[in-house]
């Protein structure tokens, strides 16, 4: 008899004991599963969440445990960022690499701090060959799990990698628009041409374009070039056909040569 109820109290003792865990049903078949299996296949099971990587980087541990897919620029590949205790892989079967989010102005400081070290791959992924073909600043769309966070970093197991678009940007066009911003802020008007004109010889997406186009109107349309001045605002528009700040520089610097161009005319008396 007391056996009897013995073993009905550790029944019920182990019911409560599983109702209680937090990790039960799929978590806890995701930390009890040593395998290292390969999950790429179809992503069966998985429903990614389309996200900002800046949103997941400012909030890491409200993302864990979902999939997700996002745009992401490639930085470095073969990084050595691994911590063993927080994440359930080995580092001889994946390869780290870090990311920054499709929208880092990266010719900033801010911009280039960005970047999130956190990335992995399984080396047997299909998907990793076009990851390793592809130059820095290439443009990728990333599907992944966030496993785990680490010092506000986001762990990020990579299930597959499309690149959409290769090299965004050059490193001497980034260095160039660095610079020219730099001297732009320093009020250094003919050096942040010179460089500015510099970074426009680089790959660019249309939204950097247009930003170094209307940086050098502005310049020019401020020196009293209001041909250069145009040619850069048709630049801008050419890229952003909407963009008000290219309208309207447009309409001045226009009026102003038309001005100008009647008052040469005049007779002088």
């Amino acid at each position: 008899m007391t056996g009897s109820r013995l073993g009905g109290s550790a029944t019920l003792i182990a019911m409560l004991g599983l109702s209680a865990c937090t990790h039960w049903s799929d978590d806890l078949e995701r930390l009890a599963d040593q395998s290292e299996r390969n999950f790429d296949d179809g992503q069966v099971g998985y429903e990614f969440k389309w996200v900002d990587l800046d949103e997941v980087l400012a909030n890491a541990p409200s993302f864990k445990h979902m999939a997700i897919k996002f745009n992401a620029l490639l930085n470095r590949r073969n990084e050595t960022f691994f911590a063993p205790l927080f994440i359930n892989m080995k580092a001889d079967d994946q390869m780290n690499f870090s990311v920054w989010p499709a929208d880092a102005e990266l010719w900033t400081e801010k911009g280039r701090m960005s970047y999130v070290p956190t990335l992995y791959m399984r080396k047997d992924n299909k998907t990793l060959q076009a990851l390793l073909d592809a130059p820095s600043y290439s443009l990728f769309q990333i599907r992944a799990t966030v496993e785990s966070e680490f010092e506000g970093y986001p762990i990020i197991l990579v299930r597959d990698v499309e690149l959409i678009e290769p090299a965004l940007y050059t490193a001497e066009g980034l260095a160039a628009l660095q610079a020219g911003t730099t001297a732009l802020e320093q009020k250094r008007p003919a050096v942040a041409i010179e460089k500015l004109e510099q970074a426009l010889e680089g790959v660019w997406t249309r939204s950097g374009r247009t930003r170094i186009h209307l940086q050098l109107a502005g310049l020019y349309a401020e020196r009293g070039d209001f041909a250069k001045a145009i040619d850069h605002y048709e630049g801008a528009l050419e890229n952003d056909p909407e963009n008000a700040q290219a309208l309207a520089g447009i309409e001045r610097a226009r009026e102003e040569m038309a001005r100008r161009a009647a008052a040469a005319a005049a007779p002088t008396n």
